[in-house]
């Protein structure tokens, strides 16, 4: 059985040290999907990743053929989705039941996740502030 969905390119605009643009290669991965990845400069966003994500602005951003999906989870479940034949197995459950249990620990683990980063995000953002103000104070008393 030939998957449809594998016939066109496959591209993700992605960062290195974000855990939801590596959740999402985890879940290529596993399904053994072939795609090219964008990095992207969060600090100067480019024409790519904002025509493609216009609400957000933000990666992770899965562009297959002419569409654009956006944020982790929904790739994922778009992932799971678009290649599922004989080669590329489901990431859920059959049941319900199973499938409402994943999606709990999926959302559980989320919240977690985009806690300690954007805790760890403001934690640097302080520090590179303190460290501006130090610079700019020595550099004051030296003239």
């Amino acid at each position: 059985m030939f998957c449809l969905a594998m016939a066109e390119k496959i591209q993700l605009l992605c960062f290195w040290s974000s855990p939801f643009s590596q959740r999402v290669e985890i879940a290529l991965a596993l399904k053994g999907i072939d795609y090219e990845k964008l990095p992207q400069n969060l600090a100067q966003k480019s024409p790519l990743l904002l025509a493609s994500n216009p609400v957000y602005k933000k990666i992770p951003v899965l562009l297959h053929g002419d569409r654009a999906i956006c944020e982790s989870a929904i790739i994922i479940q778009y992932i799971d989705e678009a290649f599922h034949d004989h080669h590329h197995h489901r990431f859920l459950p059959e049941d319900a039941y199973g499938r409402a249990t994943a999606r709990f620990w999926a959302d559980f683990v989320d919240k977690k996740v985009r806690n300690l980063y954007c805790n760890r995000k403001k934690q640097i953002l302080h520090l590179e502030l303190d460290l501006l103000e130090k610079t700019e104070r020595a550099h004051s008393q030296m003239f």
